[in-house]
């Protein structure tokens, strides 16, 4: 469980003679901050995924992971180690194809990708899926294979194939308490009666956890 608490407190006067509108982007701010809070949760439990272990008894992203702990048959990897490249995006997508239940089914049958990165690989993922013909000449093979989001979020060379189109997800995120405001302005409310304050505040819980890895491949981007 995670929450979410940010509050500011500004001497009454400041308010009211606030002519210029100092005031108005600090709040903005604090709601944008706010609304950002859930997916920054989401992005470090995603780049954590290396070195945290989930159901399976192994790291998040791991090589010959079980679908169910102790159940050997249909044994899955959903971890490289490559750099973002046509080749090992194609790696990517079809290590997904590749995973099959313990019972033969395989995993992946509805397919809506999406490739997530930072901006180490922006100019790469642009080329690879938002390029239609090649610099050589010819068409992209990879062109609208998945859909790109590029986010500040992730500062390192990390790099995500996400299949969303499956009802399950790799991860699961409950808003506990949606994010909300709040505002003591009442002259007779404590903060203003004893301390002649405005105080506002932002305040949400939100829990995040592994879903299901089956659903992702994630790469250090750390080899060539």
């Amino acid at each position: 469980t995670a929450p979410y608490a940010a509050g500011w407190e500004i001497p009454r006067l400041d308010v009211l003679w606030d002519t210029f509108g100092i005031y108005a982007p600090v709040f903005e701010s604090g709601g944008q901050l706010a609304s950002f809070h859930p997916d920054m949760l989401f992005y470090d439990r995603l780049v954590a995924g290396f070195a945290s272990v989930d159901y399976t008894g192994k790291n998040f992203f791991d090589a010959d992971k079980n679908h169910v702990k102790g159940v050997v048959k249909g044994k899955f990897t959903n971890k490289l180690t490559k750099q973002l490249t046509d080749v090992h995006f194609g790696t990517a997508r079809r290590l997904l194809n590749e995973i099959r239940l313990p019972n033969g089914v395989p995993f992946n049958l509805v397919r809506d990708l999406t490739l997530i990165c930072g901006e180490t690989w922006r100019a790469a993922a642009e080329a690879l899926l938002e390029t239609k013909t090649l610099p050589g000449g010819g068409d992209n093979p990879n062109y609208g294979k998945a859909k790109l989001l590029v986010t500040p979020l992730i500062s390192d060379s990390k790099w995500f194939l996400v299949n969303g189109g499956m009802p399950f997800k790799p991860i699961v995120e409950v808003e506990e308490i949606k994010t909300e405001f709040s505002a003591q302005t009442d002259p007779n409310s404590d903060s203003v009666f004893n301390r002649e304050a405005f105080a506002y505040k932002a305040y949400g819980v939100y829990s995040l956890d592994y879903g299901l890895p089956q659903t992702i491949i994630g790469s250090t981007g750390a080899d060539a």
